[in-house]
């Protein structure tokens, strides 16, 4: 068995074990990365108080705190670039493709233009609605107008329902 070699507690192999699993290996990948039984593996993990787990659970809080601060770094950087380049001091050629950009990349998914449901399908979800359990239709009165307070009624001719 190897010894204990930092102030970590680990030996050597089980200092390995954790790094394969940091690489993303998994519980048996990573024991043959650090050429021990998958069972001892599993052991070391199961068990919330055991050294092994309890390193790989702070070195892995560790490793997403510091990409989280990372990101927000990079993320601060690039908002500042966008707002540089979206100056009134930018020529209107960058200002323009900046623009692009970012409508591209970001806004345009979230400014797609739905289009209102036509008269026929309203028409026949609100009969749906209205139609009971013993497959009878109910009464409903449904009109339609026009800009003008001209009764619409070529909407309501027809099966066709989309």
């Amino acid at each position: 068995m190897a010894k204990n070699t930092a102030s970590d507690g680990l030996t050597d192999q089980q200092r390995r074990f954790v790094e394969g699993l940091l690489l993303g290996k998994s519980i048996a990948e990573a024991a043959r990365f650090a050429d021990c039984s998958r069972r001892a593996a599993t052991y070391w993990m199961r068990d919330p108080e055991h050294p092994v787990r309890l390193v790989y659970e702070q070195r892995r809080a560790t490793i997403v705190t510091s990409f989280e601060a990372r990101i927000s770094r990079l993320h601060d950087l690039t908002m500042r670039a966008l707002e540089d380049l979206l100056s009134k001091e930018t020529p209107p050629v960058i200002r323009v493709a900046a623009c692009k950009l970012i409508y591209e990349s970001t806004l345009a998914e979230h400014s797609e233009l739905r289009q209102p449901k036509s008269t026929r399908y309203l028409l026949g979800a609100e009969a749906d609605a209205h139609y009971n359990d013993d497959m009878q239709w109910r009464s409903i009165d449904v009109r339609l107008y026009d800009a003008k307070g001209k009764e619409r009624l070529e909407d309501i001719v027809g099966d066709d329902v989309e």
